[in-house]
């Protein structure tokens, strides 16, 4: 969460049940990675990730996303559980 992504970059590739790739999802533009499908088997239609979009920096905003979810959830939380 919160890696910038580049227009055409590969996000994911889909296979066939016998492992050979059959397609790759690729970014239709710029932005921040705000949400993404964790479960390998999604039907068509559904969204496998959630890209922001912004009119700044898409680096700016990418600092500020990491700032906030580290004082959200510090790194030493899990480390607790």
């Amino acid at each position: 969460m919160g890696d910038q992504i580049t227009k055409g970059e590969i996000l994911a590739e889909i296979g066939s049940p016998y492992g050979e790739v059959i397609n790759s999802v690729v970014a239709p533009r710029s932005g921040i990675l705000i949400g993404k499908q964790n479960i390998p088997l999604v039907q068509e239609g559904e969204a496998m990730f959630h890209i922001a979009y912004f009119s700044e920096n898409d680096e700016a905003i990418a600092d500020h996303i990491e700032n906030v979810h580290e004082q959200l959830i510090p790194e030493n939380h899990y480390s607790n559980i």
